[in-house]
């Protein structure tokens, strides 16, 4: 798992693979359950790791859900997404 202080540049390890850190974003994604639920907003801050093979992955350092508060909308947000690697 890469390091909390971490460096666009920096190699980190990753399932046994060296990945070099090639962007650090803060994203914030509005996700709403298909069938019922609340809508919430999920803010994430990532690392985007390329592999010596070209692979990219991501690493999340802290992700946080909030009820979204906002007006109501007949265009529903898409469901979230399980991305993540175990």
């Amino acid at each position: 798992m890469p390091p909390l202080q971490a460096e666009l540049g920096m190699e980190v390890t990753k399932h046994e693979k060296i990945w070099r850190i090639i962007r650090i974003t803060r994203q914030h994604s509005l996700v709403e359950p298909a069938e019922g639920g609340v809508a919430e907003i999920i803010t994430e801050h990532l690392l985007e790791l390329k592999g010596a093979d070209g692979s990219i992955d991501f690493e999340v350092l802290s992700s946080e859900r909030t009820p979204y508060t906002g007006p109501a909308s007949t265009i529903k947000a898409p469901e979230p997404l399980n991305w993540r690697r175990d």
